[in-house]
């Protein structure tokens, strides 16, 4: 290998862990201001809580809430996790788009297979195999296209790999903070095995 490629390959490694640890700390200090700003608006003490509205001005707008639905939406930790997994997964398609020259046909159980038997290893040295990255792109899928349910086609995706699954269609998918960092570690895995 020439030492360009060498290189490059060196700084798009760096470049993939760098950005990995940032979505890290956002997932960790945002839940500490979402957190904190919950608490701020239960410990004032406000005689009329449904006539307060939040605003904010950019500059460019006006943005106005109620106080119910500004705390409403610092309680919808749904939508931030499923936020952060998107992103997860986004980073993982990158660093592996890199590794098979851009060509991620076939879905991760196939250039998944490549890219692992590329770095001499297999989908049994993975955190949760093979099925476990699949359920994570199951689950991926139907959050990214606006679905908190899980769908027939990610359903069978998953009942592919993993006979046994405790999913059923229609199930509806709640993350919590230590399944979204379980589901990370299986991409890190991965990642750490081929970049």
């Amino acid at each position: 290998m020439n030492e360009s490629r060498t290189g490059t390959q060196d700084s798009s490694r760096v470049a993939l862990w760098t950005e990995w640890g940032r979505l890290t700390r956002f997932l960790k200090s945002a839940r500490m201001a979402f957190e904190r700003e919950s608490q701020l608006w239960s410990t004032l003490q406000i005689s009329e809580p449904e006539g307060v509205t939040v605003r904010v001005n950019d500059g460019r707008s006006l943005y106005q809430v109620s106080l119910a639905q500004h705390k409403e939406a610092l309680q919808d930790e749904q939508l931030f996790l499923a936020s952060v997994l998107i992103h997860s997964v986004a980073l993982f398609e990158s660093a592996c788009g890199g590794l098979m020259g851009g060509d991620l046909s076939g879905g991760v159980e196939v250039w998944g297979a490549r890219i692992l038997e590329g770095a001499s290893a297999s989908w049994a040295d993975v955190a949760g195999g093979e099925a476990g990255v699949v359920e994570v792109y199951a689950i991926r899928n139907c959050l990214a296209h606006g679905s908190r349910f899980m769908d027939r086609t990610n359903f069978n995706r998953i009942k592919s790999r993993d006979p046994g699954t405790a999913w059923v269609v229609g199930a509806p998918i709640v993350l919590s903070v230590e399944g979204l960092e379980g589901m990370r570690a299986r991409l890190r895995s991965f990642l750490r095995l081929t970049v």
